[in-house]
């Protein structure tokens, strides 16, 4: 860890967010360690049911690798959790591909599923920017 970098990457978070324990603990002695100003990225984890928790917990930056993931699996995200399209009957959501697309949920295609996953993991952030600039 270089402390005279901006930022700090848990280049093992995927596997260390296995262990919530060991996760949560890493988290907290890193942000007493670093204070607020180092930003704390973790690759890979970041999904819109737990996106909030990692911003509450402190971490500043994430990717969106867990979406292209879950799109090659075939899982679409919602603010609660994943769907995998074939256990899909209907599409219930408003987002701009499932507005525009007339198929059956288990016809999507890898670019349909990805790019309605950005669009709600980018909800979801836009809902705790939102939340924090409002108190």
């Amino acid at each position: 860890m270089d402390k005279k970098t901006g930022f700090i990457i848990i280049e093992y978070a995927y596997q260390l967010f296995k262990k919530p324990k060991n996760f949560v603990d890493l988290i907290i002695n890193l942000r007493r360690k670093l204070g607020p100003e180092k930003i704390i990225y973790t690759p890979v984890i970041a999904d819109p049911s737990n996106i909030g928790l990692l911003c509450y917990m402190g971490i500043d930056l994430f990717d969106t690798s867990s979406a292209i993931i879950a799109a090659r699996n075939n899982n679409m995200f919602f603010s609660d959790k994943g769907y995998n399209t074939k256990d899909l009957i209907e599409l219930s959501c408003s987002c701009p591909i499932c507005n525009n697309v007339n198929k059956k949920p288990s016809k999507l295609s890898f670019q349909d599923i990805l790019f309605h996953n950005y669009y709600i993991l980018f909800n979801e952030l836009k809902k705790i920017i939102n939340i924090i600039k409002n108190g």
